[in-house]
């Protein structure tokens, strides 16, 4: 049997992001594959981070009669369980590859915690050659801890690719994403004013703050008359979420850094055209299915892309294929097989 730290499931920690999707996903798969799982709750106190890796450090070392343990999101508890091996899942390495990403102590903190994992760690799994290359740049080559890349799974049925009636009158134009500097919002937002007229643009994920909002319009004060042009609808349950892209036009993912980037991997799963940022995760994970902005401070380039995806699209029979093709290579079931051989369970 296999032990799943399943904290990334909690919306106190992530569980609506990309972490909970990453967690839910792969649990479906090993439901799909008959993978036999425990899953560990997240915490038995209120609400804090602290109180959660107090409540996984006490389960993992009262673990008994399970084959292997598996952390998705990479922590290890300071005191592991010997007699099962570990496995640490690395999304990305973001608060050392940008810096300012993360505060002082998260930072701190994330130093340890990356670090232990060279010498504690049964395996490592990185979910793009781009993450792994990027954690051995920054960490260097572990002592004891095998390495693996195995990619994010995507919900397959939900995501599958089908007839889309787009929704009357102005074409809406999306991203997805929570509010972080790397996600390059600026970009998103200044395309919407230039487009507000032809296009509606909505912003779906973790709104910003009114406090993130008078940090982003101190750093950019030309944003402030621009807001008014996008659209924010927080984050939304799946089947709202895949209801808005079937009824979108195109999906445009500005953003400065990614580890994977399930956004445009599930938008071409669902055939919508997708304009993003030329990034090597992007670029490994999506191949030739996007429209890849090089200049990416380059607004012009951003227009351009983004008027060629809702002007000329790819061909509905291309976008069948690139979906195919997608769903093949990331479906839950295919992904959790690959975890299954890493883990030694079935």
């Amino acid at each position: 049997m296999l032990a799943i730290f399943a904290y990334t499931l909690d919306p106190r920690f992530g569980g609506l992001g990309g972490a909970g999707s990453f967690t839910r996903n792969l649990i479906a798969g090993f439901d799909a594959i008959g993978v036999v799982y425990r899953r560990i709750p997240s915490t038995r106190s209120p609400s804090s981070n602290a109180h959660r890796f107090v409540s996984e450090q006490w389960h993992t070392l009262r673990l008994k009669d399970v084959q292997a343990l598996l952390y998705p999101n990479y922590y290890l508890p300071p005191l592991r369980n010997h007699a099962f091996p570990s496995t640490v899942v690395v999304h990305d390495t973001l608060f050392r590859d940008v810096p300012g990403s993360a505060g002082r102590l998260k930072t701190a903190w994330l130093n340890l915690a990356f670090g232990t994992l060279l010498r504690r760690a049964h395996n490592i799994v990185f979910i793009s050659q781009f993450s792994r290359r990027k954690y051995l740049e920054n960490f260097g080559k572990p002592a004891n801890a095998k390495l693996w890349v195995v990619p994010n799974p995507i919900d397959e049925v939900s995501f599958a690719f089908g007839p889309r009636a787009a929704a009357a009158g102005t074409p809406r134009v999306i991203t997805i994403s929570a509010y972080y500097p790397h996600k390059n919002f600026e970009t998103f937002v200044r395309l919407a004013n230039i487009f507000h007229r032809d296009a509606r643009f909505t912003v779906i994920g973790r709104s910003p703050s009114s406090q993130q909002l008078k940090h982003l319009v101190a750093r950019a004060p030309d944003i402030a008359g621009m807001l008014k042009h996008v659209e924010f609808t927080g984050y939304l349950d799946q089947e709202k979420l895949v209801e808005l892209m079937r009824e979108s036009a195109a999906l445009v993912f500005p953003s400065r850094y990614e580890g994977f980037g399930m956004p445009p991997v599930e938008a071409v799963a669902l055939g919508l055209p997708v304009v993003a940022s030329d990034l090597p995760a992007l670029r490994e994970t999506l191949e030739g299915r996007a429209t890849f902005i090089t200049e990416i401070d380059d607004l012009r380039c951003w227009a351009a892309g983004l008027e060629s995806a809702l002007s000329s699209p790819p061909s509905w029979d291309q976008r069948a294929f690139w979906s195919a093709e997608i769903i093949q290579k990331f479906n839950r079931s295919s992904v959790a097989a690959q975890y299954a051989n890493v883990l030694q369970v079935r």
